[in-house]
């Protein structure tokens, strides 16, 4: 199972806070059809996936 979540701020400070608080991001921030995204393990596992939605692009 994997949950996703839309920030509304850029992705580079949600990794900046994580890493803070000790999570290391499963991946770096990636380009994609929608916009950016990356993915992060919840302390038990889970992976959990931040997209940036591009509203230029798609409204």
């Amino acid at each position: 199972m994997e949950l996703a979540f839309e920030a509304d701020e850029p992705l580079e400070e949600v990794v900046a806070r994580l890493r803070t608080a000790g999570y290391e991001p499963a991946t770096g921030v990636v380009d994609e059809s929608y916009g950016r995204s990356f993915r992060v393990c919840d302390p038990e596992g889970l992976s959990l996936q931040i997209n940036e939605h591009d509203r230029e692009l798609h409204g």
